[in-house]
């Protein structure tokens, strides 16, 4: 039988089970935007540092009415706008990791094997997983990437940010900002 460990755990169980270095992640109510994969190889491609994580652009769209936005962009543009940012090299980023994930988690594409190495996804930090695991990443010095290109159409719904998860989500949300400043004031 199979019983509910929650989102880290399956998290975990599937990079486990990649065969692959990158994995592209996504949530099941998102939209992958044309021409994902390929920008994402582009980058992989041109990144001349080793790097766990890259966190991409999306457009937001809501759950109603349905896929209210422009979900084709012009891919034709000018793809040289979208820069790469290294948060450990930017001081700007780095205050922001302390307060808040820089991340749309469904827009990564995770290092598989650096995950697996650093310990996967925190599964006490429940609605807040991904934020633990940047958080654990970052202190561990790990190479975080930001790209603004956006690569999904990301579902804001309405029912995100409801008590009592949204309790529970701000209380350890708390707890890795915790973590955070300890690791930066020493």
């Amino acid at each position: 039988s199979c019983t509910k460990r929650g989102i880290s755990h399956a998290l975990n169980y599937g990079l486990s089970l990649s065969s692959t270095k990158w994995v592209l992640r996504m949530d099941a109510d998102d939209l992958w935007l044309r021409g994902r994969a390929s920008y994402t190889r582009h980058i992989l491609s041109t990144v001349k540092k080793a790097v766990s994580v890259i966190g991409f652009g999306c457009h937001y769209i809501n759950s109603c009415p349905p896929n209210a936005v422009n979900l084709h962009p012009n891919l034709a543009h000018d793809i040289s706008q979208y820069t790469n940012t290294f948060i450990e090299n930017n001081f700007q980023q780095q205050l922001r990791l302390h307060f808040a994930s820089p991340f749309i988690h469904p827009s990564v594409v995770l290092d598989s094997e650096a995950i697996i190495e650093a310990g996967g996804y925190p599964v006490i930090l429940e609605h807040c997983e991904d934020y633990g695991l940047w958080a654990n990443l970052y202190m561990r010095g790990y190479s975080l990437m930001l790209n603004s290109y956006p690569v999904i159409a990301y579902r804001l719904g309405d029912t995100q940010s409801l008590p009592p998860k949204r309790n529970l989500q701000l209380m350890n949300h708390e707890i890795v900002m915790k973590l955070l400043f300890s690791h930066t004031l020493g």
